[in-house]
C-alpha cells in the first residue's frame, strides 16, 4: 500500500498533534539549514558537501536525528492534507539554504579553482532559482523583491570573487615559478659544491703540469732568463696541497717581467704567460674553496627560499624575492670562485628592492570573473571572443528575463494592484459607486457583537497596499525599465448615465494589465444605475480575489458568490437580507460569522446564532473570530430558555453541529449527543472551555507565527501584527485568554482583574473580566470593571444595546452604577 493512502485511511490525530507537528515543521525548516550551515563553518566545506557526504560527529548525528524528526512531522501534515502549510515551510527552508549555501561559497578560507568555482556557481544558481520560483508562489512581491536582491548580490559577489582567484592564481603561479627557479639553481650548484675540492685540486695539477711542461722541456735560449725564473719561482714557492694562493709577490713580479716583453716575442714565452697565469688561477680557486667552504651560503639561500616559498601570497614578497636572488648569487659565487660570479653578487646586492604589489581592483575582478567561470566551465580560454563585461551583460538579461517572469507569476497571485477607469461618459457618481464596490468590500466580523472588524481580509486596498507599499518606488522602477506594470483594471459600460432613471443595464470588463488582455466581462440589469453598478463592482471583486491565493479560505469570493455578497453589502443588512446571502453563499466564513452576529443582536435566537458560528467553524477550522464567537455563544446558552423549548430531536440535531465543528478542530471531547440530557448549564458550559481552551493555545504568539507559513493566512497574522497592541491580531490572544479566566472552573476574580487592568489592554478584555465577575456574583468588582472599559482602546466599538441585553451582566441591571455606564455608551447596534 503506498503511504498516500496510508496516510489517508489514517485517523486524524488530535489537535494538540497537529498544532505541534506543525510548529516542529516550521521550526526545523529554520534550524536545519542553520546546522548544515554550522557543519559547513566547522570542516570548512561548502554547505551542499556537508550535506551530500557529512560527518560522523555530534553536530552530524544532531543534523540527521532533527532530518528524520522532519519527516514525521510532514508525515503529520500530510495526514491533515495542510498542503498550503507544507509548501510554506519547504520554501523558507529553502530559501534559507539558498542564504547559507551562498555564505558557504563565499568564506575566504574555502579555496576554489577555476573548475570547482563553476560547478559552485552553478549549483548556486540551482539552489536560487529553484527559491525564487517557490517565493514567487508563497510569498507577496515585496519578498519577492527581496529574495531577488539577495539573489543577485550572492552571485554577482561569487563572480568577483571567481575574478580574484583567477587573478591571484595567475600571480601565484609567476611568483611560484621564481621560488622553483632558484629551487633548481641551488640543486646544481650543490652538485658542483659536493664535486668542487676534488675537481679544483685535479684543476690545479693539471694547470701544474701544464707549466712544468713549459719551464722544463722547452730550450731555455727560447725564454729570456729573468721570466723563466719568475714563473720557476712561482712553481716551487707554491705548495701541492693548495691549501693558500701563490705568493702575491711572485705573482706581481712575473706580471710586471711579461708586460716588458717586447710585441714580436716568441711563441714560446706568450705560452709561458698564459700557463704561469693559469696556474695562479687553478691555485687561487682551490685556496678559496679551502679556505671559505660555502656550507653557510648554501644553509642561508635554503632559508631564503623556505621564506619566499611560503610568503608568495603576502605583501613582504619583494623583500623576500630580492634576499632569495641575493643569497643565491652568494652561493653561486662561492662555489664557483670566479670573479664573474663574485661580480653578479655584487650587482645583487645594490640591485633595488621590486616596488610594492598594488592589487588587483574591484573592476578587474569583475572584468575577470565570467572569464574565470566559463574557463573553468569548457576548459577553453576563450578571452578574445567571452569578455568579462559581455558575460555580466549575458547574466544580466538572462537575470532580467528570469525575474520578470517570476513578478508576473507573482503579481498573478495577488488580489491586486486594481484600477478602476472610466471615460468621458461615464457618470461620475456610478464611477465613484463602482470604485467603492471593487475597492472596499466586506468587512471581517468583530469578535463581539455590535464591536467593529478585527481586520479586513477582502479590502482589496489592503492586499494592493500591504504587497506593494514598503518597496512602491523600487516596483515603479523597475516597472518602468522592465516596461511592464502588474494588477487588473476594471472599466464599464453603462447604458444609462442617469443614475435615478429606470432599469440601467452596465457591462462590466476585468483587464490583466500584465497582458493587457480581457479575463472577464459580465452584464448586470438593475432597477437603478447604482444598484447595476454597485453589482458590477462587487462581481469584479469577487473574480479578483477568486483569482487570489492570498485571500483566507473563510473571506474567499467568486462570480457565484458575488450576487449574494452584494446583498450583504449593504451598511446595516437585516437578518432576512443575511439568510438569504447565506443560502446563496453557503460556505461562506464571513457571511456565517455575520448571520450568527446578527442572531444574537436581535435577541433570542442565541441557538441558531450557535449553529452558524459552527457552521462556519466546521467548513473554516482556522476562522478565529467564528471560534471565539461559537465558545462565548455556548458560554452565554447555560442559561437561555429557548433550550428547555426544544424537543429530544432538535437537540440532538442542534448538538450534533456542534459536533460537526468539533470534529473538523481534531478537539478530542465527549460528543455532546451523548450528553443532550445533561444539566443545560453543565453541558454547555463544558463545550465553551473545550472550545475557547482550544482557541488560546492556538493564539498564542509562536502558534500565530507559525500560522503565517501558510499563504492565505499571512495577511491576517503577519508577524508584525502580532506585536502591534493597537493591531487586531496583537490584541485577539489576551481577548480570549480574559474570557477563559472568566469561565474557568477555578475562578479566581482578583487574576483576571489584575490581567483586565494591564495597561493598553483592548476594551473587550475588561469587558470579558466583568461578565465573569458578575456571572460568579462578584456584582462590585463586575461594576468596576465596566466602568474601566470606558478608558480602553477600542471601547467606541461597544454599544448600549448590546450591554442591556448581554446575559451575563442580567445581575447587574439594578445597579444604578450600571445605568450611569450604559448611558455612557453610543447607541445603535
Amino acid at each position: 500500500m503506498s503511504l498516500p493512502s496510508i496516510l489517508q485511511k489514517a485517523q486524524a490525530p488530535p489537535a494538540w498533534i497537529a498544532r505541534w507537528s506543525s510548529a516542529t515543521l516550521a521550526a526545523l525548516a529554520i534550524v536545519i539549514p542553520l546546522l548544515a550551515f554550522a557543519e559547513a563553518w566547522c570542516v570548512n566545506h561548502p554547505l551542499w558537501q556537508v550535506l551530500v557526504n557529512g560527518r560522523l560527529d555530534v553536530l552530524s548525528v544532531v543534523l540527521l536525528a532533527l532530518c528524520i524528526v522532519a519527516l514525521v512531522a510532514i508525515a503529520e501534515t500530510l495526514v491533515f492534507k495542510d498542503y498550503e502549510f507544507l509548501f510554506g515551510a519547504a520554501t523558507i527552508a529553502l530559501a534559507l539554504l539558498a542564504v547559507l549555501a551562498s555564505l558557504t561559497a563565499l568564506m575566504p578560507w574555502i579555496p576554489f579553482s577555476a573548475a570547482a568555482g563553476a560547478r559552485w556557481f552553478g549549483l548556486l544558481l540551482a539552489i536560487w532559482l529553484v527559491a525564487l520560483v517557490m517565493t514567487a508562489f508563497d510569498w507577496v512581491r515585496r519578498d519577492l523583491i527581496l529574495a531577488s536582491l539577495a539573489t543577485a548580490i550572492a552571485l554577482s559577489t561569487f563572480v568577483v570573487r571567481a575574478g580574484y582567484n583567477d587573478l591571484r592564481t595567475t600571480q601565484h603561479l609567476k611568483r611560484a615559478a621564481v621560488v622553483t627557479s632558484a629551487v633548481t639553481a641551488k640543486q646544481q650548484l650543490d652538485q658542483q659544491s659536493a664535486a668542487a675540492p676534488a675537481t679544483l685540486t685535479a684543476d690545479a695539477n693539471a694547470a701544474r703540469q701544464a707549466l712544468a711542461a713549459v719551464l722544463f722541456e722547452v730550450q731555455p735560449p727560447s725564454i729570456p732568463a729573468p721570466l723563466q725564473q719568475a714563473a720557476l719561482q712561482i712553481y716551487r714557492n707554491t705548495p701541492t696541497s693548495y691549501d693558500r694562493v701563490a705568493n702575491p709577490a711572485l705573482v706581481e713580479d712575473f706580471d710586471e717581467l711579461a708586460a716588458n716583453q717586447p710585441g714580436d716575442t716568441a711563441v714560446i714565452v706568450t705560452g709561458l704567460k698564459l700557463k704561469t697565469q693559469a696556474f695562479v688561477e687553478a691555485v687561487a680557486a682551490a685556496a678559496t674553496r679551502a679556505q671559505h667552504p660555502p656550507t653557510a651560503a648554501a644553509m642561508q639561500l635554503q632559508d631564503a627560499i623556505t621564506t619566499a616559498s611560503a610568503n608568495v601570497d603576502s605583501d613582504t614578497w619583494p623583500s623576500d624575492v630580492h634576499a632569495m636572488t641575493v643569497d643565491l648569487a652568494a652561493y653561486r659565487a662561492a662555489v664557483t670562485g670566479t670573479d664573474a660570479d663574485s661580480k653578479a653578487y655584487q650587482v645583487a646586492q645594490a640591485a633595488p628592492l621590486q616596488p610594492p604589489d598594488p592589487g588587483f581592483g574591484v573592476l578587474q575582478a569583475v572584468t575577470d570573473g565570467p572569464q574565470a567561470l566559463w574557463t573553468g566551465a569548457t576548459k577553453k580560454n576563450l578571452r578574445p571572443l567571452v569578455p568579462g563585461p559581455l558575460g555580466w551583460v549575458l547574466l544580466g538579461a538572462l537575470a532580467l528575463g528570469i525575474w520578470g517572469a517570476l513578478l508576473r507569476k507573482n503579481a498573478a497571485q495577488l488580489a491586486g494592484p486594481v484600477s478602476v477607469q472610466g471615460d468621458d461618459k461615464t457618470d461620475a457618481k456610478l464611477l465613484t459607486v463602482l470604485r467603492v464596490a471593487v475597492l472596499r468590500n466586506l468587512a471581517e466580523p468583530g469578535a463581539a457583537p455590535g464591536a467593529g472588524t478585527t481586520n479586513a481580509v477582502t479590502d482589496l486596498i489592503g492586499i494592493a497596499g500591504g504587497a506593494l507599499g514598503p518597496v512602491g518606488k523600487i516596483v515603479d522602477l523597475v516597472s518602468k525599465v522592465a516596461g511592464r506594470r502588474y494588477g487588473y483594471e476594471v472599466s464599464m459600460d453603462v447604458s444609462s448615465a442617469d443614475a435615478k432613471s429606470g432599469p440601467t443595464t452596465v457591462l462590466v470588463k476585468l483587464k490583466s494589465i500584465e497582458v493587457g488582455q480581457t479575463i472577464a466581462t459580465a452584464v448586470f440589469e438593475r432597477d437603478t444605475g447604482e444598484e447595476a453598478v454597485r453589482c458590477a463592482g462587487l462581481w469584479a471583486a469577487g473574480r479578483i480575489l477568486e483569482r487570489s491565493s492570498r485571500v483566507p479560505s473563510w473571506a474567499a469570493w467568486n462570480a457565484a458568490t458575488a450576487s449574494a455578497l452584494s446583498t450583504a453589502y449593504q451598511e446595516a443588512p437585516t437578518t432576512a437580507q443575511l439568510k438569504l446571502a447565506v443560502q446563496n453563499a453557503p460556505g461562506s466564513g464571513l457571511l456565517l460569522a455575520m448571520l450568527g452576529q446578527q442572531f444574537e443582536l436581535d435577541g433570542g435566537h442565541r441557538m441558531e446564532a450557535i449553529e452558524m458560528y459552527a457552521r462556519a467553524v466546521a467548513a473554516h477550522p482556522r476562522y478565529l473570530v467564528a471560534r471565539y464567537r461559537l465558545g462565548a455563544a455556548l458560554a452565554t446558552m447555560r442559561d437561555d430558555p429557548t433550550w428547555g423549548q426544544l424537543t429530544p430531536g432538535e437537540r440532538e440535531q442542534e448538538l450534533r453541529v456542534i459536533e460537526r465543528a468539533a470534529a473538523a478542530l481534531h478537539i478530542s471531547i465527549t460528543k455532546p449527543a451523548a450528553d443532550k440530557n445533561a444539566a443545560q448549564p453543565a453541558l454547555f458550559m463544558k463545550l465553551a472551555r473545550c472550545f475557547l481552551h482550544e482557541l488560546r493555545v492556538d493564539t498564542r504568539l509562536w502558534h500565530r507565527l507559525v500560522a503565517a507559513v501558510r499563504r492565505s493566512d499571512r495577511d491576517a497574522v503577519a508577524p508584525l501584527k502580532l506585536i502591534r497592541w493597537s493591531d487586531p491580531g496583537a490584541r485577539f490572544h489576551p481577548l480570549v485568554k480574559s474570557i477563559c479566566l472568566a469561565y474557568d472552573d477555578d475562578f479566581d476574580g482578583a487574576q483576571i482583574i489584575r490581567y483586565a487592568s494591564k495597561p493598553r489592554r483592548w476594551w473587550q478584555v475588561s469587558y470579558n473580566a466583568a461578565c465573569g465577575l458578575a456571572y460568579h456574583q462578584q456584582v462590585d468588582s463586575a461594576l468596576t470593571m465596566l466602568e474601566q472599559t470606558l478608558v480602553m482602546p477600542g471601547v467606541e466599538q461597544l454599544s448600549a444595546e448590546w450591554v442591556n441585553q448581554d446575559a451575563d451582566l442580567k445581575d447587574l441591571r439594578h445597579e444604578s452604577r450600571f445605568g450611569d455606564f450604559v448611558q455612557q455608551l453610543r447607541a445603535g447596534a
